[in-house]
């Protein structure tokens, strides 16, 4: 009896399944996505990249704790745009999120001067994220 067929088809079977549990592939959003809803897996990233200028001391904040839902990852990091070779040329700030467990939260981010609390913020991001 010939049992490569029956081995063959059983690691097809287990190579499925044990992809469907792995997190999917990051999800990167910008400007555009501002107000939307967007859903994860569990494990999986989320990074937020919006036009940023911290020569100006004004960075992107995260103006309420999403955890343990949306947990942020490390602090945000800067991408330089066109003309860096230029001080204070603006770039991108990008925040990465893992989603920790089941649930929704509102992420909601604002750009503005750390140290200027009393001040508003210049701008403001915010999505819906549900976590599955």
């Amino acid at each position: 009896m010939n049992r490569f067929p029956f081995r063959a088809v059983l690691a097809v079977v287990l190579f499925s399944l044990l992809s469907a549990c792995q997190p999917g592939q990051p999800i990167r959003l910008d400007e555009a996505q501002n107000g939307e809803t967007v859903l994860l897996q569990t494990g999986q990233s989320l990074i937020v990249s919006l036009k940023s200028n911290p020569s100006t001391g004004f960075g992107w904040y995260q103006a309420e704790a999403s955890g343990p839902v949306l947990v942020m990852e490390g602090e945000p990091v800067f991408v330089a745009g066109e003309g860096a070779e230029l001080a204070g040329a603006p770039g991108r700030q990008e925040l990465t999120f893992v989603a920790g467990r089941p649930g929704a939260v509102t992420l909601k981010l604002v750009y503005g001067r750390a140290w200027a609390t009393d001040a508003p913020a210049e701008k403001h991001y915010q999505l819906q994220v549900r976590v599955e």
